[in-house]
């Protein structure tokens, strides 16, 4: 999921590494198109992080091929 971080809250990611197990607490807003009525999109926007403990969990393991049987 992509959340949108503005302004002074940029600064909340320096410290954020790839893997690193955080909490992100967001806003959320629907809007509709002013040049498409009918027409709806979502804006995340982030606003605090949290550590977490611990570490992120290990993505699952590929198998080794791709075929059904």
């Amino acid at each position: 999921m992509a959340v949108d971080f503005f302004k002074d809250k940029i600064e909340l990611l320096s410290n954020v590494k790839v893997g690193d197990l955080i909490t992100v607490h967001i806003n959320t807003r629907t809007n509709e198109s002013k040049t498409q009525a009918g027409r709806w999109f979502n804006s995340i926007t982030g606003w605090r992080l949290e550590a977490g403990t611990g570490s992120a969990a290990k993505p699952a393991k590929q198998p080794t091929d791709d075929l059904p049987f």
